[in-house]
């Protein structure tokens, strides 16, 4: 009778379960590109918000409005660059 020792049983069990994570990675690629870049946008943005919630009077002791105020401030930022940077940019295209 043909049977599997302990140790083959082991690592073909290994593989089988490798195999299986790296499937279900695979599969669920985009959501978890999208879980990741969440994950370090809230640790880049983490002392600003904790900056925020000690010394502003809006966001001291509340957390939410911190965070609302780091959003709008970063999203400000971001339209005035655009707005400084953008017709330029189709005009030296066109040399």
């Amino acid at each position: 009778m043909f049977s599997f020792d302990d140790r083959t049983g082991n690592v073909v069990t290994t593989v089988a379960l490798f195999a299986g994570v790296a499937a279900i990675v695979y599969l669920a690629r985009g959501a978890l590109l999208v879980l990741l870049l969440s994950i370090l946008l809230a640790y880049l943005l983490e002392p600003a918000v904790n900056l925020l919630q000690r010394h502003s009077w809006l966001g001291r002791k509340n957390r939410d409005w911190a965070i609302v105020q780091v959003c709008l401030i970063g999203t400000l930022a971001l339209g005035s660059l655009a707005y400084e940077l953008g017709p330029p940019l189709p005009d030296n295209s066109k040399s």
